[in-house]
């Protein structure tokens, strides 16, 4: 009987707020938003530097605020 191997996980994508963006065709302020409310998954990994998990946005609708005019 062959031997059950758990499943793999697949690594996340990582990847800066400026790529964030790109991938889900907003701001860069948006996804920093989206950090702060905590709907998007990112790590500080200096003072400077955040890095995104690009994968807590694939497949998501971001909120984008509407101006008033």
């Amino acid at each position: 009987m062959p031997k059950h191997t758990p499943p793999t996980q697949r690594p996340r994508r990582w990847g800066t707020v400026e790529d964030a963006a790109a991938e889900a065709t907003v701001s860069a302020r948006t996804i920093r938003r989206e950090i702060a409310a905590g709907r998007i998954y990112a790590e500080r990994i200096s003072a400077r530097r955040i890095r995104v998990d690009l994968d807590s946005i694939s497949g998501r609708p971001l909120s984008v605020a509407k101006a008033d005019r």
